[in-house]
């Protein structure tokens, strides 16, 4: 665990120096990485991808700034909490799920349409990109 640790605030520091943000796969310790965010204050956003958590656990990563994306298995209160803070993402990863059936799932959860999901994401979207390319 700890040279995962130190692996992990060696990419903090990357994304910091380079204007990145961090696209993070955690399994087992949400609680340490909501402490490293705590601890470094990063500039860069944070998005913890496949959450499948609950909302209580939700809460705490939102709370702190740190921004989720859900893919076909989720927890409604949980993508809810991430949508009203606008910060929800959607995703297939390996999943073999089309984007378009996950995007469905979200909208019957969220009690949105489609078409507003997609919207909403897309701009979140271009507004992350042209962060890179420091526009």
């Amino acid at each position: 665990m700890e040279i995962q640790k130190e692996l992990f605030l060696r990419h903090v520091e990357l994304s910091e120096q380079l204007g990145k943000p961090m696209i993070i796969h955690c399994v087992k310790a949400i609680e340490e990485i909501v402490a490293i965010h705590k601890q470094q204050h990063p500039s860069q956003r944070w998005i913890m991808h496949g959450y499948r958590k609950n909302a209580t656990l939700a809460n705490q990563i939102l709370r702190q700034g740190i921004e989720l994306s859900f893919g076909r298995y989720f927890d409604a209160e949980a993508m809810k909490m991430a949508y009203e803070a606008n910060v929800l993402w959607l995703e297939t990863d390996e999943s073999g799920e089309r984007i378009e059936d996950v995007y469905q799932m979200a909208s019957e959860a969220l009690s949105v349409s489609v078409e507003e999901l997609k919207l909403n994401i897309y701009q979140r979207a271009v507004q992350l990109s042209s962060s890179f390319r420091g526009e």
